[in-house]
């Protein structure tokens, strides 16, 4: 897994790019770019955390889609890591999980994050009473 800095980086050296044609290439500022390199604003000495309209805006400078460049970042798994995830659930021919899954399928997105976030929390509870 790479940073952000990293990749921009490499991507600009393995097409010898300048700072400021990277930038063109991504329509924001060289400044801005250069915030991500040094993955420090000057102003307050924070790290840049980049916006999601900001990553896809980079994304299109590396020649690559928001989710490989995501994918890249370690924030989101690859097709190949949760297609593994499900082989593991149906491996266990478990009739329930299977149900889950597929009421799970039919909702719509806000009712899917809403229990992802139950999900998330009661296996967060379960797994600190474990450690107890």
């Amino acid at each position: 897994m790479q940073t952000l800095a990293e990749i921009i980086k490499e991507y600009r050296s393995e097409h010898n790019l300048s700072l400021r044609e990277f930038s063109n290439l991504c329509g924001v500022s060289h400044t801005y770019i250069d915030k991500i390199e040094k993955n420090r604003d000057p102003r307050n000495g924070k790290a840049v955390e980049p916006t999601l309209d900001m990553l896809e805006k980079i994304s299109l400078g590396l020649n690559l889609t928001l989710k490989e460049l995501l994918t890249k970042l370690g924030k989101i798994q690859s097709n190949t890591q949760n297609d593994e995830l499900l082989k593991k659930v149906n491996s266990k021919e478990d009739d329930e999980i299977n149900e889950l899954i597929n009421r799970l399928a039919s909702l719509d997105l806000d009712d899917k994050d809403a229990i992802k976030k139950m999900i998330d929390n009661a296996y967060y509870k379960a797994v600190n009473a474990k450690k107890e």
